[in-house]
């Protein structure tokens, strides 16, 4: 049982990373592009053409983003402007993120903004009402401390749609035309991150390394996992826990296996004395004990692996098992989402056969 419980656990934890992966990579593009020092950059033309000649490349976009605040209906919100193209909207997966109107950077609708689910929720959007969102930038160029209200760039941009990813980008985002974000920040032929989408299937370790060949060491290049660094590492380090505490509930449950070898070699003390007297020597009575443990612990933990198996099998086809209040709360998914992986089950077979090992020879060692 204990062998069980710890493969369902590392199974769930596979299906909630999984879950969150493709939640990220509705949102995140395969690369992108910073600069290691300073907000803006601007690349040569001839290292934009190399990129855009990488094999397995479909798509390369300029993208000028920066921290805004914004206003609607006397209330204030801060967010990060990211100002795209139309083609980014059609290559990088934009349009199915969108849950409600719709959004475009085609003039005469290049002022549109489309907003993240979490902030229209907290602004109480309505998008077919007439209110504009009042955007505030400061001036890169011009200070003017004695004077607040010349000291910020404003424009105006009509809420058309919102998008939901069910991540913490629902409240941190705001997608707004290119040159309207370039007219706001005077990024004019500055950018202040580069985007790159590759194909299905291609090998995202050779495109990143082909990348860092071209632009140098002077760029950060980030694929999608590196990108959300922060949550994926979290979550490695939640699994480790959770198997630290589970092998460690193994290791107690193996001294069940030494109490009872130590009372079956008491029980067995004359049948010692017939096999040794008919010749059997001392290390051939201990390996007797040593295999009895081990197969003991090694069938107990194939019977589990193979329970293991069944539940989380029939957790993935049928979604047996749901979360609590799931059918009031907003989850993304209403049930424990599972994904068993080759290596998890590698490593609990590893973890019981050394178990097994220690607590079958413990007491077999001790036999005289």
């Amino acid at each position: 049982m204990g062998t069980a419980a710890l493969i369902i656990v590392l199974s769930v934890f596979n299906g909630m990373e999984d879950l969150l992966a493709q939640k990220f990579n509705l949102f995140n593009p395969d690369f992108v592009i910073t600069k290691k020092e300073g907000k803006s950059f601007a690349i040569t033309p001839e290292q934009y053409a190399e990129v855009k000649k990488i094999k397995d490349v479909e798509a390369v976009e300029d993208v000028v983003s920066d921290l805004v605040m914004f206003t609607y209906d006397n209330k204030q919100y801060i967010v990060t402007l990211k100002g795209v193209t139309e083609n980014y909207i059609h290559h990088f997966g934009i349009k199915n993120i969108i849950t409600e109107g719709g959004f475009s950077c085609v003039p005469p609708n290049d002022d549109l903004a489309l907003v993240g689910f979490q902030t229209a929720a907290d602004m109480n959007l309505n998008l077919h009402d007439s209110k504009l969102l009042k955007v505030y930038y400061p001036k890169r160029h011009k200070k003017n401390l004695g004077n607040v209200a010349d000291a910020f760039n404003t424009q105006f941009l009509y809420p058309s749609g919102v998008f939901s990813t069910y991540t913490d980008n629902d409240a941190k985002y705001l997608f707004a035309s290119l040159d309207f974000v370039r007219d706001l920040t005077n990024y004019r032929d500055e950018v202040t991150q580069i985007e790159v989408k590759i194909r299905e299937n291609a090998s995202a370790h050779e495109v990143q390394k082909r990348l860092k060949t071209i632009l140098g060491d002077t760029f950060h290049i980030k694929n999608r996992y590196e990108q959300e660094a922060l949550i994926f590492k979290a979550m490695k380090t939640e699994k480790l826990a959770s198997y630290c505490i589970l092998a460690f509930i193994l290791l107690v449950a193996a001294f069940n296996v030494i109490g009872s070898l130590t009372m079956l070699i008491l029980e067995k003390k004359k049948d010692f004395k017939i096999w040794y007297s008919m010749g059997a020597p001392l290390s051939f009575i201990k390996r007797v004990f040593l295999i009895e443990g081990m197969m003991l612990s090694l069938f107990g933990g194939l019977i589990g692996m193979l329970i293991a198996f069944v539940i989380c099998f029939l957790q993935y086809r049928f979604h047996i098992i749901t979360f609590p209040n799931s059918e009031t709360s907003n989850y993304i998914i209403n049930y424990y989402p599972v994904l068993m992986k080759s290596g998890d089950f590698i490593l609990v077979l590893l973890t019981i056969t050394v178990i097994s090992i220690t607590a079958a020879w413990l007491p077999a060692a001790k036999i005289k």
